[in-house]
């Protein structure tokens, strides 16, 4: 997908890098062999890369086959999340289909409509917590464009107050530590609702609510009214009554 290509790409030029993942990929192989990847400084299976599953192109199969630096090992050990913690610095990147604003991911369904699997989604974001200086990261677009009953598209947030009705919670907000968008990241971990809303609204989403349209429109201060220490102005609970019953709950005063 897109988030896995554009990570890929901004790697070439490092060195030493080391791989454990639920699956191995033709970029994985790219950087192995421009150098970036060798697997030398890991502290668990120093030397080999550690998957699951590999699926790609030709060039990918025929480089892993018979490969001694490749170990295709059993889900249940490459995704405990405990394994992936004896792995110093290692890094956890997944993407979602809709977070709220409490941190909660929905990454398997559109509302009550299953769209694909759970994946190590967990395994990989809890192990890198555990893991030594390990961080865990939720990329996504801040909207996407939902398609209409008569074909046409709207734009909506997937920064959301509340996950859809009958929505999957793929990773609890306990467990989410950085949600990356194109317009910032907020680090959630530890924090209590209250910081977790702000951050959610005035770093990474679009800040105003429209409930016609079920989107944000960007606060025009961003980030920056937080580090004024001063209320977005744009609030987005600053909405029409009866859009939500959780205005109380998360309003910013």
């Amino acid at each position: 997908g897109g988030i896995p290509n554009a990570v890929a790409e901004s790697l070439y030029g490092l060195k030493h890098l080391g791989v454990h993942t639920e699956l191995y990929t033709t970029g994985m192989m790219k950087l192995t062999k421009a150098g970036v990847i060798d697997n030398s400084r890991k502290t668990l299976h120093k030397g080999s890369a550690v998957t699951t599953m590999i699926i790609g192109t030709r060039e990918l199969y025929d480089f892993v086959d018979d490969n001694p630096g490749i170990m295709v090992m059993n889900g249940m050990y490459t995704n405990d999340a405990y394994v992936i913690g004896q792995n110093d610095n290692q890094i956890s990147i997944n993407t979602t289909l809709e977070v709220d604003l409490t941190g909660q991911c929905c990454s398997e369904s559109l509302g009550s409509v299953q769209f694909s699997g759970s994946g190590g989604q967990a395994d990989t974001a809890i192990g890198a917590q555990k893991s030594k200086n390990g961080k865990s990261f939720i990329a996504l677009y801040s909207t996407a464009m939902a398609k209409n009953p008569d074909g046409t598209r709207t734009e909506v947030s997937k920064i959301v107050p509340q996950l859809k009705p009958g929505a999957t919670v793929t990773l609890s907000r306990n467990d989410v530590q950085y949600v990356v968008t194109e317009y910032g990241v907020a680090d959630l971990r530890g924090t209590s609702i209250r910081e977790r809303v702000f951050d959610c609204h005035c770093d990474i989403s679009l800040c105003r609510f429209d409930c016609k349209r079920n989107t944000f429109s960007l606060c025009k201060l961003g980030s920056d009214c937080r580090r004024k220490g001063t209320a977005c102005p744009m609030s987005i609970f600053r909405i029409n009554a009866g859009c939500f019953k959780m205005v109380e709950i998360f309003s910013i005063k």
